[in-house]
């Protein structure tokens, strides 16, 4: 059943570029999910959804981080940064 509404999504989509002002992609993904919330197919069928969402806006604080975290944190952080300083580099070379 998942395989059915997944190549029907992609169907649509594909019959969708035709018109390039439709915006295909966000029907189709709004049609695959009420078929799936109408006919109860995560019950019924066993496909497998998210779930519900979380309401509202989440409370603004600081995260917590473990300390074996920092480690990938400032890696990450630092490629980053890296690219960041190379893509300046050469924009301002060409400038």
């Amino acid at each position: 059943m998942a395989l059915a509404i997944g190549a029907g999504t992609l169907a649509l989509i594909l019959l969708l570029k035709r018109w390039p002002r439709v915006p295909g992609i966000l029907i189709a993904v709004v049609a695959a999910t009420l078929l799936v919330a109408v006919f109860r197919l995560a019950t019924r069928a066993g496909v497998s959804v998210l779930g519900s969402l979380p309401q509202g806006l989440p409370l603004p604080r600081l995260p917590f981080v473990h300390v074996d975290d920092l480690g990938p944190i400032l890696m990450g952080g630092l490629a980053v940064a890296l690219v960041s300083f190379a893509d300046t580099s050469v924009l301002s070379r060409r400038i």
